[in-house]
Parts: C-alpha cells; structure tokens; sequence
C-alpha cells in the first residue's frame, strides 16, 4: 500500500468516477482500475461498487477513507521535517475572489515563488459561495475572500482584515461635484454591480430595502476589475471593495462619492478545514499576504 494508490482511492471517492480520478491525475484509466483492485486485493474487501460507468463507496470503503486521508496526511507531514524551503516539493490550491487576486496576489506570488521554488500554487478564482464550497470538497486548500466574518465551525479563520465598500463613479459624473449625495441620488443613476450573489449586491440590496429606496442594475458584470475599467468612460456608478479600485482612485481615474450612510464595513479573510495539517508552505504563503496587508 503506497501513497499513489491512497491519492488514487481519495481521488476516485472526490470525483466519483474512475475516468474522472484518470483524467484528473494524467493516468490511464486502467491504471485507476488496476490500482483500485491492488488496494482492494491488499485490504481484502472491496472500496467501491461499480453499477454500469457509476461508482459507489462500499461500507467499508467508507471506513477506510478516514485511514487513507489520515495516512497520507501523516505521510505528507514527515516529508517536512528538516527540510528547507528551497527544497520543500508539494501543492498548494488556494481559491480567491478575482478582486484580493488582482489586489493583493499579484504581488505577493513572486515573494513566494523565490522562497518556494518547488511547490506547485493553484489558484482557482470563483465567488464566495464557490469558493467555500469548494474548500469543503477538499478541492483547496485555504480560501482568501471578502464576506461577513467567517464563523462556520468546519473552518479556521487564520487571517482577518477589515474592509470598506464605497460608491465609485467617474470624475466627471455630476454626482461628483456634490459635498455629500443622498443614497437615493446615486440609485437614480445606472449603476454597474458585481453578481447578485456576491456581498456588494447583497449590501446594497440592503440599504436599498432599510431606505425605502427602488434598486436597479443597468448592468451586471461579474469582473470586478473589469468594472473598474468601464466606470470611467461611463455614466454609471458602483459599490465595490475600496481595496479593489485603490489604484484607479489615486490616479484620479475614480471618484469616490461622499454618500450619507453609515460606513459599509466587512473583512477580508483567509480559511482552512479546522481538522486538516497545513504544512509550512501554506502557513509561509499567509504570513506573505499579512505582511501585505497586514490585519
């Protein structure tokens, strides 16, 4: 019983599918087969039931994956000990909001990469919801996003930072020339918002509702970044991170708008399952991003 043939069983039970697991790892199908069998051979019971091109997870398969997973975390913490980073092999997923990766990501990558030459970095962009759900599937390995504080009891909150959602819209909107704009001012005019199921929409969804307010969106763009782009030559305005159109706002490319309301508030965060081992290379990618923006 080795690690691959482990890997191979976990990646079977993950994607449900031996051709999936095959695909996903770069064998052969047949060798998925053959490895499931001399797992299976080795244990003497079988792991999975095969029902025409579908896979199911026997009883005491199901018993085995928990020694499996618990094995090859035990066999991936001993590679560790003592060894340098410049020498240190392995993968890191990581799942981030398309804003944080722009923002901050981009930056802080080439740090790592001189320090952890050899590990693979994975990075999956999606929305909060995605993310989180992905983290929960075991396809990453921490997730850094923008959202309400974290307080699922699955996952450890490991980093958190304050944020701030502010109206934006280009220089010369004649919102602009106003000291101090009413929320109902800014809902009269187009706005360009992220998805609906992201925290911006949900937040503006919400002052829109306590102030009695009719809310449209002229247009939805689910790209932050490109949002930051159209402003400027637009007539429209938006409620975005302050974090993700910093650099347009000191180039003078956006405006933010003085709107009286109470300050928009939410963190920054970065999670992990709370029962897996994080080696030090997952550990040294965090303390990159707190030196970047520090809590």
């Amino acid at each position: 019983m080795d690690t691959r043939t482990l890997q191979t069983f976990l990646k079977v039970l993950d994607l449900g599918s031996f051709t999936k697991a095959a695909q996903e790892l770069g064998y052969a199908q047949s060798t998925v087969t053959a490895q499931i069998r001399q797992l299976e051979d080795e244990l003497g019971y079988p792991l999975f039931d095969r029902i025409g091109r579908n896979v199911f997870l026997t009883e005491s398969g199901k018993s085995f994956s928990a020694y499996a997973a618990e094995i090859l975390r035990l066999s991936e913490q001993a590679q560790f000990i003592a060894k340098e980073a410049q020498d240190t092999v392995g993968t890191l997923r990581i799942g981030v909001l398309e804003s944080l990766l722009f923002s901050v990501m981009t930056e802080v990558l080439p740090k790592y990469r001189r320090i952890y030459p050899k590990v693979n970095v994975q990075i999956k962009m999606g929305s909060a919801r995605d993310l989180l759900h992905w983290l929960k599937e075991n396809q990453l390995d921490m997730v850094y996003y923008s959202h309400d504080r974290c307080d699922d009891p699955d996952l450890h909150l490991c980093y958190l930072r304050e944020e701030q959602l502010c109206f934006v819209a280009s220089p010369d909107h004649p919102l602009c020339a106003k000291e101090a704009v009413a929320l109902g001012d800014i809902l009269s005019h187009p706005m360009i918002m992220p998805e609906r199921t992201g925290l911006c929409w949900n937040r503006l969804e919400k002052l829109a509702a306590e102030y009695a307010l009719p809310l449209h969106c002229s247009t939805e763009v689910t790209s932050v970044r490109a949002i930051a782009q159209m402003l400027p030559e637009s007539a429209a305005c938006s409620f975005l991170p302050r974090y993700s159109i910093l650099e347009q706002l000191n180039r003078g490319e956006l405006r933010e708008l003085k709107v009286e309301i109470p300050e928009q508030l939410y963190y920054s965060q970065i999670v992990h399952h709370r029962s897996k081992w994080i080696p030090p290379y997952q550990t040294a990618m965090i303390g990159l991003i707190r030196e970047e923006r520090p809590e």
